[in-house]
């Protein structure tokens, strides 16, 4: 069973760390398709607006020794 709040989905630490990976990816295929915007406003606004979006909610709503490469 999967429960998600807010965008974020809460289960044992193994499960989101794979789904914020998964989600992580999906974003980076995304932007590498924003490459075929020449404008550079226009392109910032893109990211601003379409994607990171997806990562701050991530952010804020995951635990940080979840999301973080760094050990401890």
């Amino acid at each position: 069973m999967e429960l998600c709040i807010a965008g974020v989905s809460i289960r044992n630490n193994e499960w989101v760390q794979q789904f914020v990976r998964e989600k992580v990816a999906t974003v980076q295929v995304d932007v590498d398709k924003l490459d075929i915007i020449s404008d550079g406003l226009i392109h910032y606004k893109m990211l601003r607006f379409c994607q990171i979006t997806h990562l701050d909610v991530l952010g804020r709503n995951s635990l940080t020794p979840l999301i973080s490469d760094r050990e401890r």
